[in-house]
């Protein structure tokens, strides 16, 4: 059986000031999913901050700070507000197929994006460039699907660059030993 994907994850919690913002727009459906796409861009973004993935932060604290370090962050806020909302939402950690076809050491290159589903209807959502996707992007390959990162093991910078490593050598194996 699948998750449910109207349930929280540990950084994904409904909480007071989630509601607040949730019950601030009057919209439904897919009017809601762009309201909130739109007020993600009312945010302060600084992608610099250092250690942002072993600070990880709920997507309250996101909310309080007005603050985006990254995709994470925005897609963490937005399925909190999809949730809260009544929308079943995905968190959906992905990697870049051009550095899983690498021997890249430094650097780990992956992006989170997000499933909502409207009226029984599954849409792929960038929630850090504000779009509803067509298609799923050919350069990503997914990671793994949860509620949110904790949900998936990614706990801190290090464990996202060993599992990522990890993940390329077994897909590696399929995909380019073939």
């Amino acid at each position: 059986m699948g998750k449910n994907f109207l349930q929280n994850g540990e950084l994904t919690e409904t909480t007071d000031q989630i509601l607040h913002v949730v019950n601030s727009f009057n919209s439904e459906g897919l009017d809601f999913v762009q309201d909130i796409l739109k007020y993600l861009k009312t945010f302060q973004e600084n992608r610099n901050v250092p250690n942002k993935h072993t600070n990880i932060r709920t997507a309250d604290q996101t909310i309080q700070d007005k603050l985006l370090t990254g995709c994470t962050d925005y897609a963490l806020v937005f399925i909190a507000l999809m949730r809260a909302k009544g929308i079943p939402a995905k968190y959906i950690e992905t990697i870049e197929r051009g550095w899983l076809e690498s021997q890249e050491t430094g650097v780990f290159k992956g992006h989170v994006i997000s499933e909502v589903s409207i009226k029984g209807k599954w849409y792929l959502v960038d929630p850090s460039t504000g779009e509803l996707l067509d298609y799923f992007p050919k350069y990503l390959v997914i990671y793994d699907i949860g509620l949110d990162t904790l949900d998936i093991g990614l706990t801190s910078s290090e464990t996202l660059r060993d599992k990522f490593i990890e993940f390329r050598a077994r897909w590696q194996k399929q995909n380019l030993d073939a």
